[in-house]
Protein backbone atom coordinates (compact mmCIF):
# COMPACT_ATOMS: atom_id res chain seq x y z
CA UNK A 1 0.00 0.00 0.00
CA UNK A 2 2.82 2.42 0.80
CA UNK A 3 3.92 2.40 -2.84
CA UNK A 4 0.41 2.66 -4.30
CA UNK A 5 -0.42 6.15 -3.01
CA UNK A 6 2.71 7.63 -4.56
CA UNK A 7 1.42 8.38 -8.02
CA UNK A 8 0.56 11.15 -10.45
CA UNK A 9 -2.47 12.13 -8.40
CA UNK A 10 -0.26 12.74 -5.37
CA UNK A 11 2.10 14.91 -7.42
CA UNK A 12 -0.80 16.86 -8.87
CA UNK A 13 -2.38 17.47 -5.44
CA UNK A 14 0.80 18.69 -3.83
CA UNK A 15 1.92 20.92 -6.68
CA UNK A 16 -1.25 22.95 -6.11
CA UNK A 17 -1.26 26.02 -3.93
CA UNK A 18 -1.78 25.58 -0.17
CA UNK A 19 -5.41 26.67 -0.71
CA UNK A 20 -6.50 23.31 -2.19
CA UNK A 21 -9.54 22.00 -0.26
CA UNK A 22 -8.88 19.70 2.70
CA UNK A 23 -10.36 16.21 2.64
CA UNK A 24 -9.21 15.17 6.14
CA UNK A 25 -8.77 16.84 9.52
CA UNK A 26 -5.68 18.04 11.37
CA UNK A 27 -6.62 15.75 14.31
CA UNK A 28 -4.40 17.49 16.85
CA UNK A 29 -1.52 18.22 14.48
CA UNK A 30 -0.24 21.81 14.77
CA UNK A 31 3.20 21.47 13.14
CA UNK A 32 2.40 24.04 10.43
CA UNK A 33 2.15 26.57 13.29
CA UNK A 34 5.83 25.94 13.95
CA UNK A 35 7.51 25.31 10.60
CA UNK A 36 5.75 27.85 8.35
CA UNK A 37 6.52 31.54 8.01
CA UNK A 38 3.47 33.76 8.71
CA UNK A 39 4.28 37.37 7.76
CA UNK A 40 0.93 38.71 9.03
CA UNK A 41 1.90 37.53 12.52
CA UNK A 42 5.59 38.40 12.15
CA UNK A 43 6.26 34.70 12.81
CA UNK A 44 9.43 33.19 11.30
CA UNK A 45 9.71 29.66 9.95
CA UNK A 46 10.88 27.13 12.54
CA UNK A 47 9.48 28.83 15.66
CA UNK A 48 6.16 28.14 17.36
CA UNK A 49 3.49 30.74 16.76
CA UNK A 50 2.72 32.57 20.01
CA UNK A 51 -0.98 31.93 19.37
CA UNK A 52 -0.58 28.15 19.02
CA UNK A 53 -1.34 25.65 21.74
CA UNK A 54 0.74 22.68 20.42
CA UNK A 55 -1.36 19.52 19.82
CA UNK A 56 -4.51 21.54 20.64
CA UNK A 57 -4.87 24.34 18.11
CA UNK A 58 -4.97 28.06 17.50
CA UNK A 59 -5.89 30.37 20.37
CA UNK A 60 -7.07 33.04 17.91
CA UNK A 61 -8.75 30.63 15.49
CA UNK A 62 -11.80 32.84 14.84
CA UNK A 63 -9.66 35.87 13.92
CA UNK A 64 -6.59 34.07 12.51
CA UNK A 65 -4.89 35.69 9.47
CA UNK A 66 -6.04 34.75 5.98
CA UNK A 67 -2.75 32.95 5.29
CA UNK A 68 -3.61 30.52 8.11
CA UNK A 69 -7.30 30.42 7.21
CA UNK A 70 -6.71 29.14 3.65
CA UNK A 71 -3.63 26.96 4.30
CA UNK A 72 -3.80 23.17 3.92
CA UNK A 73 -0.76 20.91 3.85
CA UNK A 74 -0.39 18.07 1.36
CA UNK A 75 -1.45 15.49 3.94
CA UNK A 76 -4.84 17.19 4.33
CA UNK A 77 -5.52 17.34 0.58
CA UNK A 78 -4.21 13.87 -0.34
CA UNK A 79 -6.43 11.07 0.99
CA UNK A 80 -4.09 8.39 -0.41
CA UNK A 81 -1.17 9.53 1.75
CA UNK A 82 -0.58 7.04 4.60
CA UNK A 83 -1.13 8.06 8.21
CA UNK A 84 2.63 7.79 8.81
CA UNK A 85 2.98 10.97 6.70
CA UNK A 86 0.78 13.04 9.03
CA UNK A 87 3.07 15.95 10.00
CA UNK A 88 2.91 15.32 13.76
CA UNK A 89 4.29 11.82 13.05
CA UNK A 90 6.66 12.49 10.13
CA UNK A 91 7.97 15.81 11.60
CA UNK A 92 7.57 17.72 8.33
CA UNK A 93 4.87 19.62 6.45
CA UNK A 94 4.66 19.29 2.66
CA UNK A 95 3.20 22.17 0.66
CA UNK A 96 3.08 23.21 -2.98
CA UNK A 97 4.41 26.63 -3.89
CA UNK A 98 2.16 29.32 -5.39
CA UNK A 99 3.60 28.90 -8.90
CA UNK A 100 3.28 25.09 -8.98
CA UNK A 101 7.02 24.92 -9.75
CA UNK A 102 8.20 24.13 -6.23
CA UNK A 103 7.10 21.53 -3.69
CA UNK A 104 8.52 22.29 -0.26
CA UNK A 105 9.08 19.96 2.69
CA UNK A 106 9.17 22.15 5.82
CA UNK A 107 10.98 20.10 8.45
CA UNK A 108 10.69 20.57 12.21
CA UNK A 109 14.05 22.03 13.36
CA UNK A 110 13.87 19.67 16.33
CA UNK A 111 14.05 16.79 13.82
CA UNK A 112 16.15 18.29 11.00
CA UNK A 113 16.93 14.94 9.37
CA UNK A 114 13.42 13.46 9.57
CA UNK A 115 13.02 13.75 5.80
CA UNK A 116 16.00 11.39 5.35
CA UNK A 117 14.30 8.61 7.32
CA UNK A 118 12.52 5.74 5.57
CA UNK A 119 10.03 5.31 4.08
CA UNK A 120 10.12 9.05 3.34
CA UNK A 121 13.51 9.45 1.68
CA UNK A 122 12.94 6.77 -0.96
CA UNK A 123 9.58 8.34 -1.80
CA UNK A 124 11.13 11.79 -2.05
CA UNK A 125 13.74 10.50 -4.50
CA UNK A 126 11.12 8.86 -6.73
CA UNK A 127 8.89 11.88 -6.43
CA UNK A 128 11.74 14.23 -7.35
CA UNK A 129 12.33 12.25 -10.56
CA UNK A 130 8.64 12.63 -11.48
CA UNK A 131 8.40 16.31 -10.61
CA UNK A 132 11.63 17.41 -12.23
CA UNK A 133 10.48 16.14 -15.62
CA UNK A 134 7.77 18.83 -15.35
CA UNK A 135 10.36 21.46 -14.28
CA UNK A 136 9.15 21.31 -10.69
CA UNK A 137 11.66 21.22 -7.85
CA UNK A 138 11.37 19.32 -4.56
CA UNK A 139 13.18 21.10 -1.72
CA UNK A 140 13.51 20.68 2.04
CA UNK A 141 13.51 23.65 4.40
CA UNK A 142 14.73 23.57 7.99
CA UNK A 143 13.95 27.11 9.08
CA UNK A 144 15.48 29.19 6.28
CA UNK A 145 18.08 26.58 5.31
CA UNK A 146 17.20 24.86 2.03
CA UNK A 147 18.26 21.58 0.40
CA UNK A 148 17.16 20.56 -3.11
CA UNK A 149 16.26 16.89 -3.52
CA UNK A 150 17.35 15.86 -7.00
CA UNK A 151 16.92 12.35 -8.43
CA UNK A 152 20.66 11.58 -8.22
CA UNK A 153 21.78 13.67 -5.24
CA UNK A 154 20.83 16.30 -2.68
CA UNK A 155 22.12 19.86 -3.13
CA UNK A 156 22.67 22.11 -0.11
CA UNK A 157 21.42 25.59 -1.02
CA UNK A 158 22.00 27.29 2.32
CA UNK A 159 19.93 30.28 3.45
CA UNK A 160 18.18 31.72 0.40
CA UNK A 161 16.73 34.91 1.93
CA UNK A 162 14.17 35.47 -0.80
CA UNK A 163 16.35 34.44 -3.74
CA UNK A 164 14.94 32.66 -6.76
CA UNK A 165 16.25 29.38 -8.15
CA UNK A 166 17.27 28.29 -11.61
CA UNK A 167 16.73 24.63 -12.45
CA UNK A 168 19.25 23.63 -15.12
CA UNK A 169 19.07 20.48 -17.25
CA UNK A 170 22.57 19.64 -18.45
CA UNK A 171 23.38 16.98 -21.09
CA UNK A 172 26.16 14.52 -20.18
CA UNK A 173 27.46 11.32 -21.83
CA UNK A 174 25.30 9.39 -19.30
CA UNK A 175 22.14 11.39 -19.96
CA UNK A 176 20.72 14.58 -18.48
CA UNK A 177 21.82 15.81 -15.06
CA UNK A 178 19.91 18.50 -13.19
CA UNK A 179 21.39 21.27 -11.12
CA UNK A 180 19.89 24.04 -8.98
CA UNK A 181 21.45 27.50 -8.72
CA UNK A 182 20.27 30.30 -6.37
CA UNK A 183 20.11 33.70 -8.10
CA UNK A 184 19.00 37.18 -7.03
CA UNK A 185 15.26 37.68 -7.24
CA UNK A 186 14.31 39.11 -10.62
CA UNK A 187 17.29 37.58 -12.46
CA UNK A 188 16.13 37.45 -16.11
CA UNK A 189 17.75 34.04 -16.64
CA UNK A 190 15.59 32.39 -14.02
CA UNK A 191 12.61 30.23 -14.68
CA UNK A 192 11.54 31.26 -11.24
CA UNK A 193 11.16 28.66 -8.52
CA UNK A 194 10.38 31.02 -5.66
CA UNK A 195 12.05 30.45 -2.31
CA UNK A 196 9.38 28.65 -0.26
CA UNK A 197 10.74 29.92 3.08
CA UNK A 198 9.07 33.21 2.14
CA UNK A 199 5.68 31.51 1.73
Amino acid sequence: MDRAWHNERMSAHTAQTPTAPAVRSCDGCTLCCKVMNVPELNKPAGAWCKHCAPTTGCRIYEVRPNACRVFHCAFLVTPEMPESWRPKRSHFVIVGGPTGRLVAVHCDPQYPRAWRNEPYYSHFKRWSAELIERATLLAVYVGKHATAILPDRDVELGVLDGKSLILNKNPTPRGFVYDVVPVPEGDPRAVVLKDASAS
